[in-house]
């Protein structure tokens, strides 16, 4: 099921009219989704199966899905945001329901926290029924079921780790901000290639397992097993840093509400989502928090400076509420 073909309810209420430029998007990411489905080959969705790899090998496998790249922002912030929900991730976090939807199958977060990360994982995952994220079913949804079949089920994992927060580093404060505007071109700027350095937190965290895991389980440490068990959500597992493991959110996906003393307003600065890889048109949605920050976005021939605007899926419930860049 491809994003935007998400159950007609009345009361999902997607956004009507669009110029004639986010039209052309739209039906150049349709186009591209229907490519993607015709080299789908059988149920693992990547042309290759569990062994053809190495017992360690356990990639995020939607980084094999053609046109997942872009994704990886929004499926990386999922996976932080259940870990900062219930402290683990795993096969049994998330479920394909019968829309063909990833939902979550926990129902409380059991960690405090400043954010309510149960209603960011249910906003992040409200993408998948947004119809200018034509690929967005396939690279959460289809990339869950996937690494299911690939990766949890002939690798045996039941047993997935722990996670702690130690520490974050690249955060949004007033120096790493004014050391981005640095890096960031003047707008509007017509070269779809450019790299620009965007702004991510990374965070460090502490892993370990609450249980032996199984004999047949092929993952045996906390580390292996972090990378195992993430691997359904490209882009979170960035890395080791001796025992402890890397994660790498966008800055234009934190949920943090800084009111009137946020970083992210400092003159100059644009979350550069257009430039995110791996093409134009780049991310387009913004964490609820972040509406009202100052963004880029690809008109078709250039980015152009914006606003992340509320984007209200169904105006009555929040867990659909995210923000758009416009």
């Amino acid at each position: 099921m491809l994003a935007g073909a998400g159950p007609e309810s009345p009361e999902v209420r997607l956004r009507a009219g669009p110029s004639l430029i986010r039209q052309t998007r739209m039906m150049r990411l349709r186009i591209a989704a229907w490519i993607l489905v015709l080299t789908i080959v059988g149920t693992t969705g990547c042309g290759g199966g569990a062994a053809d790899r190495d017992s360690t090998d356990t990639a995020t496998v939607s980084q094999g899905l053609l046109g997942c790249k872009a994704y990886d922002g929004y499926t990386a912030a999922i996976a932080e945001a259940t870990i900062d929900c219930i402290g683990t991730i795993g096969p049994n976090t998330f479920l394909v329901n019968a829309l063909g939807l990833l939902v979550r199958d926990f129902s409380v977060c059991t960690l405090p926290g400043s954010v309510d990360s149960l209603l960011r994982v249910d906003r992040l995952l409200s993408l998948q029924l947004r119809p200018e994220l034509a690929l967005a079913t396939v690279c959460i949804a289809q990339a869950w079921t996937t690494w299911m079949v690939t990766v949890v089920v002939p690798q045996r994992i039941s047993v997935c780790p722990v996670w702690t927060k130690l520490s974050a580093s690249g955060s949004p404060t007033p120096q790493n901000v004014a050391q981005n505007i640095q890096t960031l071109p003047p707008l509007p700027d017509s070269d779809p290639y450019r790299e620009v350095p965007y702004g991510k937190e990374q965070f460090l965290y502490a892993v370990s397992l609450p249980s032996p895991p199984p004999l047949l389980q092929q993952c045996k440490t906390a580390q292996s097993c972090a990378r195992a068990c993430t691997g359904g959500f490209a882009g979170f597992f960035v890395g080791e840093s001796g025992s402890n493991v890397i994660g790498d959110p966008y800055w234009w996906l934190d949920p943090s509400d800084y009111g009137s003393n946020s970083p992210y307003r400092a003159s100059g600065y644009y979350h550069p989502m257009s430039y995110a890889p791996e093409d134009v048109p780049g991310a387009i949605y913004g964490d609820w928090a972040r509406r009202g920050d100052a963004c880029s976005w690809w008109n078709g021939m250039q980015h152009m400076a914006g606003t992340l605007l509320e984007d209200k899926l169904v105006s009555s419930d929040p867990s659909t509420w995210m923000s758009r860049c416009d």
